[in-house]
């Protein structure tokens, strides 16, 4: 409102002055002739007639100079009056600019005590609504204020994130997703200003931990810091990660699907089971080669100048049907390739669904019916959860090593019993080979000791990703093991089912899936352009 009531001025303002200058020539233009007249008066007054002119003449100009001498008073004093208004609007107004500016100030401090909120036991927890207020307060004053908030609220979040989401030294200390956390994530990831776009510095995210973590689709992480910060099994699908420092960063089973890494540092980095299909990898600074053997990428991802693993070929999706066809994919370190052979007497795509619990698991359900329903976990890592703490999903111990030690594990599992001796397995191509057998949980293993599913009580057996859950068998439910052995690593084929299924369960598993399978054989030549 202030605005336009100093632009109307200003606009009355311009109009007096061209009245001014107006009323000034109609001055010039009658003195002009006035003194025309009164020189042809004077030269020639011989008759009464030209007597009574010239003294009309010399009255009206003289009532026409007091004239126009009064109107000159009258907007000089109407301009010094506009001048003195204008200025008290500009006083109004910068008086508002400084009580505006106390208000974001006032939200800003209260925004930042919500950020810190604590309950008074000992030791203190953190309220989390209310500090869920205080980062959307935040986020707003970036938006009303960015010039003077926007990156002094992006550094608030940074340190936040970098207190209450780091690293805690070991897989088995929890770094859950929390609200407060994913919430910050949302906020950074959909910010419009960013490094190189409105920001001069880069996010300091150094050390963070955001493992299971889902970030916005597209996230602006362009330049961040991020030198060792954990994302095994994030999802950062489509994010903008140009330029950014990835030195030592853990990717083991990230979820980088379109993403943008050109120009990125990734030093170090760990890319072990991480999917990469789409992503951009041109002008990758200080990646080794060797590293992306270890990632799943397909013929989609766009890797420049360096050599394109051979292996890579078509993976298997996330939460998708599964078209028959051949596919390749790492799990942990152990490179798969099966064959989906499919059912004539089903419609393709209506069959087998995939799911990736990378980096440890990837699995394949009938109909995409996990829970009540029969499914495949094609399994590998350093980890197994551990038998003498069964109801705790993130106790783990090291895996065993060889495919007797698996055997031996299943045996003494307190919970565990085997229902069929193990037996050798081998393939149709005969490219692999291992031991099977079939287990159950104990019917006597009270339901108190073991763990809760979704689908009742369950022993755990198998982390199916990093400090987020835990893969287990369900009581009344039947399983059988494969395992296999390839270049020092071990994999463990699991297939559940209702036990009134099961054999018909094993069946579609070998004849539809299993047919053609090889561990890290079967090298796939990428077509030319490919």
């Amino acid at each position: 409102m202030v605005e336009r009531i100093t632009g109307w001025y200003r606009e009355q303002g311009l109009l007096l002055r061209v009245g001014i200058g107006a009323v000034a020539g109609l001055a010039v233009i009658l003195a002009c002739y006035g003194l025309w007249s009164f020189l042809l008066a004077f030269v020639h007054p011989h008759t009464v007639a030209q007597r009574t002119s010239f003294i009309q003449m010399v009255v009206g100009g003289v009532g026409g100079l007091t004239l126009i001498a009064g109107l000159l008073i009258t907007l000089r004093g109407q301009n010094k009056n506009q001048k003195t208004t204008l200025d008290q609007l500009a006083t109004a107004h910068q008086q508002l600019d400084l009580t505006r500016q106390g208000q974001i100030t006032d939200r800003f401090k209260q925004a930042i005590d919500q950020l810190g909120k604590t309950d008074d036991k000992d030791p203190p927890n953190k309220i989390e609504e209310v500090r869920l207020g205080g980062i959307y307060a935040l986020a707003q004053i970036a938006v009303d204020d960015p010039d003077h908030y926007h990156w002094p609220i992006m550094q608030v979040f940074a340190a936040y994130l970098r207190r209450y989401a780091s690293w805690q030294g070991h897989p088995s200390k929890i770094q859950e997703p929390t609200a407060d956390i994913q919430t910050v994530l949302d906020v950074i990831g959909r910010r419009t200003r960013y490094y190189e776009a409105g920001e001069d510095e880069r996010l300091d995210l150094i050390k963070t931990d955001f493992s299971n973590h889902v970030f916005p689709d597209g996230a602006h992480l362009e330049g961040a810091w991020l030198t060792e910060a954990r994302f095994e099994n994030a999802n950062l699908s489509g994010a903008q990660l140009q330029k950014a420092d990835l030195r030592g960063a853990h990717l083991e089973g990230a979820f980088l699907a379109n993403a943008d890494l050109r120009e990125a540092d990734l030093g170090n980095a760990i890319l072990t089971a991480t999917y990469l299909p789409g992503a951009k990898l041109q002008g990758v600074k200080n990646l080794d080669p060797n590293s992306l053997e270890e990632a799943n990428g397909d013929y989609a991802t766009e890797i420049g100048e360096t050599t394109r693993p051979k292996w890579w070929g078509y993976l298997p999706g996330n939460g998708t049907s599964l078209e028959p066809g051949d596919y390749s994919v790492k799990v942990w370190k152990t490179l798969v390739y099966f064959s989906y052979l499919g059912d004539v007497s089903i419609p393709p795509g209506k069959n087998w669904y995939s799911d990736l619990f990378l980096p440890y698991s990837f699995s394949l359900t009938l109909a995409g019916v996990y829970f009540g329903g029969s499914s495949i976990y094609f399994c590998s890592g350093p980890w197994v959860c551990d038998p003498q703490r069964p109801k705790e999903d993130y106790a783990l111990e090291t895996a065993p090593k060889s495919i007797d030690a698996w055997i031996a594990w299943f045996e003494n599992h307190p919970s565990l019993r085997l229902a069929k001796e193990p037996y050798e397995w081998e393939n149709s191509p005969g490219s692999v080979s291992g031991m099977q057998f079939d287990a159950e949980v104990k019917p006597d293993t009270p339901d108190d000791e073991i763990g809760m599913g979704v689908e009742g009580p369950m022993v755990l057996i198998f982390p199916s990703s990093p400090r987020f859950g835990s893969l287990g068998l369900t009581k009344g439910k039947k399983m059988r093991v494969i395992v296999l052995e390839h270049n020092d690593e071990t994999m463990l084929i699991l297939t559940f089912s209702p036990a009134n299924e099961f054999d018909q369960c094993k069946e579609r598993v070998d004849k539809e899936v299993l047919a053609n399978l090889y561990l890290g054989k079967k090298p796939v030549e990428q077509p030319e352009g490919g």
